[in-house]
């Protein structure tokens, strides 16, 4: 997991203050408290680390699929890191901390094993460090695990701080309910639109205006030659490309028919171009075998209407919220049967 944040090991006037609602800044201490479901977390208190990133800077090293469904399914798409760290002997530090997942839904409180080591790196103004964490304890889907983590971080005398864990996780096993059988699991594969029209940068403005409209579209996935996926166009880009700045047409004298005359104009000038500086890079895909529950709530809590399926980089299909509704409600789809 890659975070980047604040810490202020190298300048002790960086103030650190965490976005989590019972973080706050007082002695430096930690406090265990009881959660709901059995379990502990930490009030970190007075932070010298705080940093964050996006379910998307995860990597799993072997697919969970239950383990993933739960945090994308999250009501915060953030995981944030803070620690509290204290110098030890030969420059040395020990460290507490905790990781939260998905606005506190679920959180692991860690501490260190044995001592961290802070050296100097090529550049001055910045230093190199690592540690190594226990797993103390953890709530949500973290209840009960134990592990380690690996902390090899950068940090600078201005408070910037990147930092990369790597984590081995051993979480209790999770009892299947009827719903997670194989022959009921539901995946994109199932439903997704395999006949998906994708185009290439070179398709004009007009050709991708016909195809939007023919195929009641909202966007279209661009892909390369080789079928590589590159990115989306929506017909949102290509009217935005056409409209005028009504504002500064009626600032200086001009009228809303004028406006409208040169947005006419553009879509006949701009027609033939190719879509090329349209295309946005690097969307959120999705892949044939993920749970179509936690596509649906990912694209629910991204306002997102569709979504390209990438296998190994190329493009296989989409996954509309039509193609989810069909497949959940409807009783022709084929797959759930009265």
């Amino acid at each position: 997991m890659s975070l980047k944040g604040l810490s202020n090991l190298l300048n002790s006037t960086i103030d650190i203050k965490p976005k989590t609602q019972d973080s706050t800044i007082s002695e430096p201490q930690n406090v265990t408290e009881s959660s709901s479901d059995g379990g502990s977390h930490q009030t970190i208190t007075n932070p010298n680390i705080y940093a964050t990133s996006n379910y998307e800077g995860i990597t799993f090293e072997e697919e969970d699929t239950h383990l993933t469904y739960i945090l994308q399914s999250s009501l915060d798409n953030q995981v944030s890191f803070e620690a509290y760290t204290a110098p030890s002997d030969s420059g040395s530090f020990q460290a507490t901390g905790r990781i939260l997942f998905g606005g506190q839904q679920h959180s692991l409180n860690i501490s260190a094993s044995g001592s961290g080591q802070l050296l100097a790196s090529p550049d001055s103004g910045y230093k190199q460090g690592a540690i190594a964490f226990s797993i103390d304890s953890g709530t949500g889907i973290f209840a009960h695990t134990t592990g380690f983590i690996t902390s090899n971080f950068l940090v600078g005398e201005s408070g910037e701080y990147r930092d990369v864990h790597t984590a081995t996780l051993f979480l209790q096993s999770q009892e299947q309910d009827d719903l997670t059988t194989e022959e009921e699991r539901l995946l994109v594969r199932d439903v997704m639109d395999e006949k998906a029209f994708p185009v290439t940068m070179d398709a004009s403005l007009e050709y991708v205006a016909d195809l939007l409209a023919l195929t009641h579209a909202s966007e279209l996935m661009v892909i390369d030659e080789q079928g590589n996926f590159i990115g989306v166009v929506s017909e949102v880009d290509l009217l935005q490309v056409l409209m005028p700045d009504i504002d500064e047409i009626v600032r200086v004298g001009g009228t809303l028919k004028d406006a409208l005359n040169i947005f006419i104009r553009n879509g006949r000038d701009l027609a033939g171009q190719p879509i090329r500086r349209l295309v946005k890079s690097n969307p959120r895909t999705v892949m044939s075998n993920d749970e179509l529950l936690a596509v649906a709530t990912v694209m629910l809590h991204n306002n997102t209407r569709r979504l390209p399926v990438v296998e190994q980089g190329k493009f296989v299909g989409s996954i509309s919220l039509e193609d989810i509704c069909w497949a959940v409600l409807s009783k022709w789809n084929g797959i759930l049967q009265n």
